[in-house]
């Protein structure tokens, strides 16, 4: 894996520990990229952005002034634009890590734009299973198959498997308490949600054949020890 990157968008984040763990789990400084009102964000988990990106409209005036006056970059975008600054966000962070590195991005999804949560989840089409959305709770990724997935699940956490967009064909999984076995999921379908690891000490692997699976994590234990994906 190359150099990770964090992007904090401006959906508002609980403060949790698992979310904290998730963080600190990186093997190597990220590159941190903050949208806008995401600055205040990345403080709060004591991550200082490497750059800012956005019209600046959510951005408190404290950590505006106390970047720039660190010389912290700044990327100024206009208000009227054909893209969000959270989509700018994630393309900076890509192209200063490159390919192999992982994208986190916290806070794209919750807030009370619903709107702005279902285009972050379209985002994962356009980008692939690199790019990862994080909240305080929730780790959603995007396989696109043929791919699979292996991670060391944590202590009450609940796996949810949605196609997005297309069928997803050729489902298999192992370390589920419910196991799919070459399922074709269609578009619509609850079949593989609320799903649970058989074993708290085990690993789950979620594998794709052909198609687009949503693949989420739920934590709710947020004071459970983390254990790093795989």
């Amino acid at each position: 894996m190359g150099r990770p990157a964090v992007v904090f968008a401006s959906a508002p984040v609980r403060d949790s520990a698992w979310l904290r763990r998730r963080l600190r789990a990186l093997d190597r400084r990220p590159f941190v990229v903050a949208a806008d009102g995401g600055a205040d964000t990345a403080r709060v988990f004591d991550l200082a952005p490497d750059l800012v990106v956005g019209d600046l409209d959510s951005i408190s005036a404290g950590s505006l002034a106390r970047l720039e006056a660190e010389g912290v970059c700044f990327e100024p975008l206009p208000r009227d634009k054909d893209v969000t600054d959270g989509e700018v966000a994630v393309l900076r962070a890509g192209e200063a890590i490159g390919a192999g590195g992982e994208v986190l991005v916290v806070g794209a999804l919750g807030g009370p734009r619903l709107d702005h949560g279902l285009a972050n989840l379209g985002l994962l089409a356009r980008f692939g299973s690199h790019v990862v959305l994080l909240d305080e709770a929730n780790e959603v990724r995007l396989l696109r198959g043929p791919e699979t997935r292996r991670w060391a699940p944590e202590p009450g956490e609940i796996v949810s498997l949605i196609a997005w967009g297309v069928a997803a064909r050729g489902v298999a999984t192992s370390g589920l308490r419910w196991a799919l076995d070459g399922f074709d999921l269609p578009v619509g379908s609850t079949r593989a949600i609320s799903n649970e690891p058989s074993r708290p000490d085990g690993e789950v692997a979620v594998t794709l054949a052909e198609g687009l699976l949503l693949v989420t994590r739920y934590v709710p234990d947020f004071g459970s020890e983390a254990r790093p994906g795989l």
